[in-house]
């Protein structure tokens, strides 16, 4: 999978499904793939809370993370709000990631940047 140079911006601002959801991309269960020269600019809706610009999960492999911008993932500063999200369900299952320059910048300071969840079996 390669997302290149896309422009991602609001999400979630308009709450269709009620919800207080913005995320961005998910790259869950790649066997090789790039996600790069992407800007990522968070809403400006306060009740979307529960955000990220991009997450990296499950069964995942050889993927290269370069060049993006996370602008604002959060309008509000919640503590829920994350720029980049790694989850690791258990040990091996996420491979070969490299992850470089890249400009990650949210609303405060409250929020974090980058999380990882990472879990032993």
């Amino acid at each position: 999978m390669f997302v290149l140079n896309n422009a991602i911006t609001a999400g979630g601002e308009s709450q269709q499904t009620r919800r207080t959801l913005g995320w961005g991309i998910d790259m869950q269960d790649w066997d090789t793939g790039v996600l790069a020269g992407n800007v990522f600019i968070g809403t400006d809706n306060p009740a979307v809370t529960n955000t990220y610009s991009w997450k990296l999960m499950g069964h995942t492999r050889d993927v290269s993370i370069n060049h993006n911008v996370s602008f604002n993932s959060s309008s509000s500063g919640e503590t829920t709000a994350k720029a980049v999200l790694f989850k690791e369900d258990y040990d091996g299952s996420i491979q070969n990631v490299s992850h470089h320059n890249n400009w990650i910048q949210n609303y405060s300071s409250t929020g974090e940047m980058l999380i990882d969840e990472t879990t032993s079996v």
